[in-house]
């Protein structure tokens, strides 16, 4: 994610550069041996939703040209002049940390910019991105209820406070656009769900164009069961329904 407010990252080409200057792909498959459902591709919303095609979402792959371009565009060609920036990690059983070391290394390769990581226990990270302490961080999600506006609500722009000295949440990145939240709205006075999501995909749209954080991947989630324990499906939201859950008797196997 990106502080909106911070002098470098309030300059809408830095946070496209950044964001075609990740290759996600390579993440997923190496860094996280694919574990992960799909590469952060479209937006923020996960592939995971019926009726909500994020695929209709263009959000960002890797193509350094335009990386360069877009960083040239905010006056730094080559990196040259670019601020040391820091990105500020919950170390979360290094799976956070090999991410950000393969983001850093990449930043450097494709766009010659300097990142250094900050270690953050989670207590002082998410206290820093509340109140805007921190410029360019790691954060996830997990929606509350499994619906596409659970993620959106995290951009909506009206819970912003207008002081840097109150604390901003959901809205970490203290992301504002006007036309977002008037989707975003008419999404929430919808009479259906499927006009709910025709409004949500576009405020999502609108979103990705501003590139206000990264989608680096959409995770997944693993369920082991012993062979004996039937009905107990998983699901995104991982929630536990146990409730028609039984076990089968195991058969005994006759003593010859």
């Amino acid at each position: 994610g990106f502080q909106m407010n911070d002098p470098v990252f309030r300059d809408i080409n830095v946070r496209k550069a950044f964001s075609f200057a990740i290759d996600k792909v390579k993440i997923l498959e190496y860094v996280l041996n694919g574990e992960g459902y799909e590469a952060g591709i479209y937006g923020i919303t996960p592939p995971t939703f019926k009726g909500y095609d994020v695929t209709k979402i263009k959000g960002y792959s890797l193509n350094v040209d335009s990386a360069n371009y877009y960083l040239t565009k905010a006056g730094f060609p080559n990196g040259k002049g670019f601020p040391k920036k820091t990105l500020d990690v919950n170390p979360g059983a290094e799976r956070n940390i090999n991410v950000a070391i393969e983001v850093q290394k990449q930043l450097k390769d494709n766009l010659n910019v300097n990142i250094e990581i900050n270690r953050v226990p989670m207590t002082s990270h998410v206290e820093n991105m509340q109140k805007g302490k921190t410029a360019f961080f790691r954060l996830a999600w997990r929606a509350d209820i499994p619906v596409a506006q659970n993620f959106l609500s995290i951009l909506y722009g009206k819970d912003v406070p207008a002081s840097m000295e109150e604390e901003s949440f959901p809205n970490i990145m203290r992301y504002k656009n006007s036309k977002f939240d008037m989707l975003y709205e008419k999404g929430l006075a919808a009479s259906t769900i499927e006009e709910a999501n025709e409004y949500f995909l576009q405020a999502e749209q609108v979103a990705m164009n501003d590139a206000p954080f990264i989608a680096v991947w959409y995770d997944e989630g693993f369920r082991l069961l012993q062979s004996y324990v039937q009905d107990f499906p998983n699901n995104p939201m991982q929630y536990r329904d146990y409730s028609s859950v039984f076990i089968e008797p195991i058969k005994q196997l006759k003593e010859n």
